[in-house]
């Protein structure tokens, strides 16, 4: 099994954010699924693999009041909360893996994923992932995830990507969620290369 620690805190040791494959200086994507959801203000949204993104700031300036940041990579974290100063304090941090935190339950509006869920190549951790989600999810939440589209890459950072889409994702969920968009985007890298996403967004019955 990957140390999932070790390896993404060697990506942050040896690039800055803006370097990593998977940097945007804004997640237009992501937060155009989020403004369409509607969520009141005091939402409770947890931003899974959150790194070093800018996500968390936006959300912010946009008046969102109760922010949570899980992500694996005590550098990312660190980039992150370097980059957002004193704002920093307004934001809740987790250093822990997805599969292994400890999550309240019925808890969160919104659970956002970019890029985390297809590093989940075997079936019991996708299973894990989504149950560890919907039991953290509140009942009306909402589930927004971007990864790897089906014509994506099938490794990243020097691991390997699963890849999905929207119909996919809705059979790993099941009945108890209902999908409300599905967009793509032609990701290009810091180096110039492109890659192909996927985004979809659910609702917890």
């Amino acid at each position: 099994m990957v140390n999932r620690a070790g390896h993404w805190n060697k990506i942050y040791a040896k690039r800055q954010p803006g370097e990593v494959s998977w940097f945007q200086p804004h997640l237009e994507k992501s937060l155009s699924l989020i403004n369409a959801a509607r969520l009141p203000s005091d939402a409770r949204i947890i931003d899974v693999g959150g790194g070093a993104s800018t996500l968390a700031s936006d959300l912010l300036s946009l008046g969102f009041s109760d922010i949570t940041v899980l992500d694996v990579s005590s550098e990312g974290l660190c980039r992150a909360k370097s980059e957002m100063g004193e704002e920093a304090g307004r934001v809740k941090w987790i250093e822990d893996d997805v599969l292994l935190a400890e999550l309240p339950l019925d808890h969160y509006g919104l659970w956002h994923d970019r890029a985390v869920f297809h590093f989940l190549m075997a079936e019991e951790e996708q299973a894990a992932y989504m149950k560890k989600m919907a039991g953290s999810l509140k009942s009306g939440g909402i589930f927004i995830i971007g990864g790897f589209a089906l014509d994506g890459p099938s490794q990243c950072s020097g691991l390997p990507a699963a890849r999905h889409c929207g119909a996919s994702i809705g059979r790993l969920l099941g009945a108890s969620f209902a999908t409300l968009q599905e967009a793509f985007e032609t990701h290009c890298t810091p180096s110039g290369s492109q890659q192909r996403f996927f985004f979809c967004s659910f609702r917890k019955k």
